[in-house]
């Protein structure tokens, strides 16, 4: 009997432990900004028909410009993540067809364009298929400061030859640190 009592104090001890250090790497977690993201307001913008692409013009806008703003209470600032969805075709052999995302405006700290993981990704290369490709991606926008409004700008150009453009949607969530 004497023995399982001991045995208990020591488990007790042990569980003690383990519960103490779970908190304290709980809290060095929720202190070093790894606290979960918030959801607050989503904005969607979903264009159809053609987007006409031609090799070396200058980037073309996907999407209307949306301006979004971190409510000033919120004193941990924001995170904005952008989702683009495209429908392409005809992207010509050697071609390639890339996406633009950049929050205009400054965000103290930090240096343009903001988005990452890059601000530029390559959409699609050549195959000049007469079938359609899809593709998301997705780009975070951090360290928007409470109080701060910052414009979403989404563009798509094309290097080579000509390329068309579909369907296309954009999610913008804004979510409170």
């Amino acid at each position: 009997m004497f023995r399982s009592t001991k045995w208990l104090r020591s488990s007790t001890r042990i569980a003690l432990a383990l519960v103490l250090m779970g908190g304290a790497c709980l809290t060095s977690a929720q202190s070093s900004g790894a606290s979960p993201l918030v959801p607050s307001k989503v904005y969607l913008n979903t264009e159809g028909g053609p987007l006409h692409l031609d090799g070396g013009d200058p980037y073309t806008t996907a999407f209307p410009l949306t301006q979004v703003t971190c409510p000033a209470s919120r004193t941990n600032g924001c995170t904005i993540r952008v989702v683009t969805s495209f429908q392409t075709r005809g992207v010509p052999d050697g071609g390639q067809l890339y996406v633009h995302v950049t929050a205009l405006n400054k965000i103290v700290g930090q240096a343009s364009p903001y988005a990452y993981p890059n601000s530029v990704i390559l959409l699609d290369t050549g195959g000049a298929s007469a079938s359609w490709s899809n593709h998301t991606f997705q780009w975070m926008v951090t360290k928007l400061s409470a109080g701060a409004t910052v414009t979403v700008k989404v563009e798509l150009q094309n290097k080579t030859g000509t390329a068309d453009v579909e369907e296309r949607t954009e999610t913008i969530e804004l979510l409170f640190n």
